[in-house]
């Protein structure tokens, strides 16, 4: 059963099940381009995360927010009233649900937002309108360079791409075109997660207390929305 059942009946759930379907169909057309082009994302790496702070759509921050009342409660009613325990020293830096602790490092992997999905396994499409790809800049030049096929720190068009591996990777443009037709009447502008995560939170709260869906069943009966809006994170 997915995570945000719980909203059937409800018009999030009908985002929120096509949001899972371009997630779904992203994964699907990246496990394509790997088969050609090979792993490229080191084993507990990270690096992408570091710097960066995904800046989301209202149902991007909405499916993070629903993942985490489900599977992540207590730190869901943290990120809610602004208690979170920051994993990083440099939080102004970066993605706050980043724990360089962990080797895993993403700490709402289930949830995460879609460029966090679509980074390092997709390309975008160019002026002409054809798909261009280039590798992750935090790769080594050894690493690429030992790569099969050889690969170096520059952008490829769509000729060098099949020239070279034969195939052509998922587009970033046609996913987010995807995800802004979900919720047409919405703004398509985005917001940082730390301010956009909260509020979602808040919101679906408020819409699992009042539209009487049943509680979930880990023991946290804390569906009731705060008084006030919660703070954003902090730096």
């Amino acid at each position: 059963m997915k995570f945000y059942e719980r909203l059937k009946g409800l018009r999030e759930f009908d985002i929120l099940s096509g949001l899972d379907k371009v997630y779904q169909k992203i994964e699907r057309r990246q496990r394509a381009w790997k088969k050609s082009v090979g792993s490229l994302c080191p084993e507990g790496c990270g690096y992408c995360c570091i710097p960066f702070e995904p800046h989301v759509y209202d149902c991007e921050a909405m499916y993070m927010a629903m993942y985490l009342i489900a599977c992540e409660p207590a730190a869901a009613k943290a990120i809610r009233d602004g208690t979170y325990p920051l994993q990083r020293e440099d939080n102004d830096k970066g993605c706050f649900l980043f724990d360089p602790q962990n080797e895993y490092h993403c700490t709402v992997y289930g949830g995460r937002a879609l460029i966090c999905r679509m980074f390092g396994y997709c390309g975008d499409r160019g002026k002409d309108g054809n798909v261009r790809w280039k590798p992750c800049r935090h790769l080594s030049e050894e690493f690429l360079s030992s790569h099969e096929p050889p690969l170096e720190h520059k952008e490829y068009d769509s000729k060098e791409l099949l020239s070279i591996i034969k195939a052509l990777p998922p587009s970033m443009n046609d996913f987010m075109e995807e995800v802004l037709s979900l919720d047409p009447g919405k703004s398509a502008e985005t917001r940082p997660l730390r301010q956009a995560l909260p509020e979602a939170l808040r919101r679906l709260q408020f819409l699992l207390a009042y539209a009487k869906v049943s509680p979930s069943d880990d023991g946290d009966d804390d569906n009731t929305p705060p008084n006030s809006p919660p703070e954003p994170i902090s730096a």
